[in-house]
């Protein structure tokens, strides 16, 4: 499946790893055997934005490997920086560990790395999950300029994951902030720690839930780059071959097409499909949908089957239909799909549409 998604998935998984590790040997007071193993914990802060990043970008690109291989330079950048805090005994490292005053070296060059290493990591973990974040969106955006059917293109397992890893972030930069302000930051590290574990087997479950979330299949399909122009913004057309009473002329056609045909019964339409059988490139068909509706292909196709679910509704024989049968009928992939569509274009559910129409026949 998606093997380089997954070892990046996997590399994040083991630094999630090997921070617990060396926090449950710090509880345990069972580090004072290897002092400098609270290195590794320091050293892992920065590993955990690029791949986070690399994994989001493996899901979401088609590109054979990820871009910016310069991220794994902040990693190096900081094993550079933990060079002076090596240079301490394994009496200092414990008594700055434990917070032992009189005991600590003098103010030197560790103590700049090690504020370094503290801070540092707030700033790249929060910038890298911006990144993810808005690299997802983009996806989105991509899914719903081509498909008209999200399924598992709409990587809500991803989200719910990004999500929850920002939460975490939000919880370290209090904790962090808190110990450097001289605060008691015990309860929050501890809740800290216990939210990254129950993160991790969440995780897990939510992947065996949706295995396709590990087996691939969830970019889209490789495209030309010529067809990726079409989810630009209106400035982006005005090289574009069709003019506007051309535009206007294919507009026309695919109202009548759409009417005729009733395309959008088919739960996986997709933008090129709905193209081929117009005979026109998918260029010039998402133009026309884009600039004279105004919204993207997916919102398009999802108006005609809320238009087909409203004329089943009205039906005499509706009553006795179960509504998700309904949706399905009118092109609808799924029950949630059905009703969320319904809802943001009708501005009221299946149900109650249904009953609205029941009380105007019987007045």
């Amino acid at each position: 499946g998606a093997r380089r998604a997954n070892r990046f998935l996997g590399l994040l998984c083991l630094v999630i790893a090997l921070d617990l590790a060396v926090e449950y040997f710090y509880q345990s007071r069972q580090l004072v055997a290897f002092p400098k193993l609270i290195f590794v914990q320091l050293l892992t802060s920065f590993a955990y934005g690029p791949l986070c990043l690399l994994y989001v970008r493996s899901l979401t690109s088609n590109r054979r490997a990820p871009r910016g291989r310069w991220h794994w330079l902040l990693p190096l950048l900081a094993v550079v920086l933990a060079i002076p805090l090596f240079s301490l005994s394994n009496a200092e490292v414990l008594a700055l560990v434990y917070g032992v005053q009189d005991q600590q070296p003098s103010f030197g060059l560790w103590t700049l790395a090690a504020l370094l290493l503290q801070l540092a990591p707030l700033a790249l973990i929060g910038g890298y999950l911006w990144l993810s974040l808005r690299e997802l969106c983009a996806h989105s955006e991509r899914v719903r300029q081509q498909y008209s059917s999200l399924g598992a293109l709409s990587l809500n397992w991803l989200r719910s994951f990004l999500w929850t890893l920002t939460a975490l972030y939000a919880l370290y930069v209090t904790s962090v902030l808190v110990g450097l302000l001289g605060g008691g930051s015990e309860l929050l590290g501890s809740l800290l720690n216990l939210s990254m574990v129950i993160a991790v087997y969440a995780m897990g479950y939510r992947g065996l839930r949706q295995p396709a979330v590990f087996v691939g299949g969830l970019a889209e399909p490789q495209q030309k780059a010529s067809d990726q122009a079409h989810a630009q913004a209106k400035p982006k057309y005005q090289r574009s071959a069709l003019d506007e009473s051309g535009q206007r002329a294919l507009w026309t056609t695919l109202g009548q097409h759409m009417d005729q045909q009733r395309p959008h019964l088919d739960p996986q339409l997709s933008l090129s499909q709905l193209a081929a059988q117009m005979g026109i490139s998918t260029n010039y068909l998402s133009q026309v949908i884009n600039q004279e509706s105004g919204s993207n292909f997916f919102d398009f196709v999802n108006g005609y089957r809320v238009e087909a679910a409203k004329a089943l509704l009205r039906a005499p024989s509706s009553s006795e239909q179960a509504l998700h049968l309904i949706g399905a009928a009118a092109g609808f992939n799924s029950r949630s799909a059905f009703y969320s569509a319904f809802k943001q274009l009708a501005r009221c559910s299946p149900g109650e549409y249904r009953r609205q129409q029941a009380e105007r026949k019987g007045r």
